[in-house]
């Protein structure tokens, strides 16, 4: 009989991975000189793609219209997001800044292969994708 396995479980586990990425991609952001953004600015971001009305991010993120709104001016504020209109899109600012938030994740990723003995990062972005897909 083999010792039980003291790993945490596999979500739990992509849960912690996820808030990680997060938080060390805007440590590295902000050490680059890009200014601080919260978890959620971050998230808000991530999900802009510049045909998504607030009110089909809001749902997208699982948060309220009004929750939205107020990332979504914060942003603004720090020149990230284009003025107010139809869809939410990001400006010249928030263009470079997600390239270089690009860069860190790609950076991010191959440490994670490297930490990695067992598999490669995008056999997992593979499965994930498609499992998230059925969802």
């Amino acid at each position: 009989m083999s010792p039980p396995d003291k790993s945490p479980p596999l979500a739990l586990s992509l849960l912690l991975a996820a808030e990680r990425f997060d938080r060390t991609l805007r440590e590295r952001l902000v050490a680059a000189g890009w200014p601080r953004l919260s978890s959620n600015q971050s998230r808000v971001i991530a999900e802009i793609d510049g045909r998504r009305s607030q009110a089909e991010l809001a749902r997208r993120l699982g948060i309220t219209r009004q929750s939205l709104h107020v990332i979504v001016g914060q942003l603004r504020d720090l020149d990230l997001l284009e003025p107010p209109g139809d869809a939410v899109r990001l400006s010249a600012e928030g263009r470079r800044m997600a390239r270089a938030a690009g860069r860190e994740l790609e950076r991010l990723e191959v440490e994670l292969e490297e930490a990695w003995s067992g598999g490669s990062v995008a056999a997992l972005r593979g499965a994930l994708a498609d499992w998230l897909s059925l969802a």
